[in-house]
């Protein structure tokens, strides 16, 4: 059975090649590039609250990415996933819903 891109990520140490924060529609977008175990990944994240970067430059390693559910916490709709650096708290942020190609 072969890995789903979320799993390559996953609770994994990530390679940040690019970063991006636009305005789309009164809503932040955030586009990560990174590389992981061996490939390359596009995430995109939709209505981003609460963002928090700190010593951002490229590229840089996150040493344990995790993207987080919580929908059935009952969190607002742009609370759905935290996403952040669990080992360094570099970058964390909050999401809508994200897509990972």
């Amino acid at each position: 059975m072969e890995k789903s891109e979320y799993e390559f990520i996953q609770g994994k140490a990530i390679q940040l090649m690019y970063f991006s924060v636009s305005d789309k529609n009164d809503e932040l977008e955030v586009v990560l590039k990174v590389y992981s175990s061996g490939r390359s990944f596009k995430l995109v994240f939709y209505n981003v609250s609460r963002l928090f970067i700190q010593n951002l430059s490229i590229p840089m390693i996150i040493s344990g990415f995790e993207i987080i559910c919580n929908k059935e916490k009952g969190w607002d709709k742009d609370s759905m996933y935290s996403v952040h650096d669990f080992e360094d708290d570099k970058l964390h942020f909050f999401c809508a819903d994200f897509k990972i190609t």
